[in-house]
């Protein structure tokens, strides 16, 4: 079930997406299932998945999906700092892939192959995509500056506090607090009433809990704001995605303008493995087959009871809003 929005007088018209493409950006958290959003709606008629190019390991490989390296994590772009980032953003979606300099850069025979690869697959998809999907969490917060500059439909999705600290504990995620400090523009425009308490936060160490449950709090405070100022977002729960995939999909699709083939249907069912146990081997984690019921809980396990505890003191006064019945 798709979280409502509340009515905004601040909802934009996207204008068109280069080259006539439609753009759809699959966002949210990390480990809110946005790689699993993605696996599926490639199975569309005619897209093509971008792999998280805002994301500055990635974008440090050589094989990147768009020309530019990120340097912080969950950068926040608007008009106001875009001039660097607008054409090489606009090259990637106009699947414009930059072979020869990243052949030069290429240090190893594996790079070779995998900047080919990219190069064929740039190429077949300029000729048959009629939809990009960028699927990319490091994007969450320019979400606004990718739908008015880009024509992006915007899916975001949202999950459980303690489900993404408990993955980001298990998979010991990097979090950099520093990093949201360090951009003035997005303390103003999304995080002015957070600052103070990100910046006291960020002075003294903390463990992997309370600092990926800082995170998500960050992070999903600027969600909110998101969803006052556009009803025409998709707002989507990730445990309500789990218990009804073939109908949350269906959902997805109609708001984003996709048909919903048999391929991507058949996705979606047997990504919901009951077979599988309640976890998997963190080697694993990014794979998109899980125990659908069994993934929802083991967070509860996952944690301590101190654990649980000092997540939902951190992120009560946002979580409530996406959670009323929050254990």
């Amino acid at each position: 079930m798709a979280l409502p929005a509340p009515p905004t007088k601040n909802d934009m018209i996207p204008p068109p997406a280069p080259s006539g493409r439609r753009l759809i950006l699959i966002t949210g958290s990390p480990r809110s299932g946005t790689t699993w959003v993605g696996d599926v709606l490639r199975r569309c008629s005619r897209t093509m998945l971008l792999m998280e190019p805002f994301n500055p390991d990635l974008s440090s490989r050589v094989a990147r999906v768009c020309n530019f390296q990120f340097r912080e994590w969950y950068m926040y772009v608007t008009n106001e700092n875009a001039a660097e980032f607008t054409a090489p953003i606009r090259r990637m979606l106009e699947l414009r892939h930059e072979t020869l300099p990243r052949l030069r850069a290429s240090k190893s025979l594996k790079d070779v192959i995998d900047v080919s690869a990219a190069a064929a697959r740039f190429g077949l998809s300029r000729l048959t995509a009629q939809t990009s999907i960028m699927k990319d969490p490091i994007a969450l917060l320019s979400s606004q500056w990718l739908a008015s500059q880009f024509g992006a439909r915007v899916v975001i999705l949202i999950r459980h506090p303690a489900a993404v600290v408990s993955s980001f504990k298990r998979l010991k995620l990097c979090v950099d607090i520093p990093g949201l400090l360090r951009q003035p523009l997005l303390m103003r425009d999304l995080l002015a009433p957070m600052e103070a308490e990100l910046s006291d936060f960020a002075r003294v160490e903390h463990d992997i809990v309370d600092m990926a449950a800082m995170l998500w709090k960050a992070l999903y405070f600027a969600v909110l704001r998101f969803r006052e100022r556009h009803s025409d977002w998709l707002f989507l729960r990730h445990e309500d995605l789990s218990q009804d995939p073939v109908g949350g999909f269906e959902d997805i699709c109609r708001h984003v303008g996709l048909d919903f083939p048999q391929r991507a249907r058949k996705a979606a069912i047997e990504s919901n493995d009951v077979a599988l146990p309640p976890e998997l081997d963190p080697q694993l984690a990014f794979t998109t087959r899980r125990n659908a019921v069994a993934n929802l809980t083991n967070w509860k396990t996952r944690l301590t009871e101190d654990e649980i505890s000092r997540i939902r003191r951190r992120v009560e006064d946002v979580s409530q809003q996406l959670y009323p019945d929050m254990p």
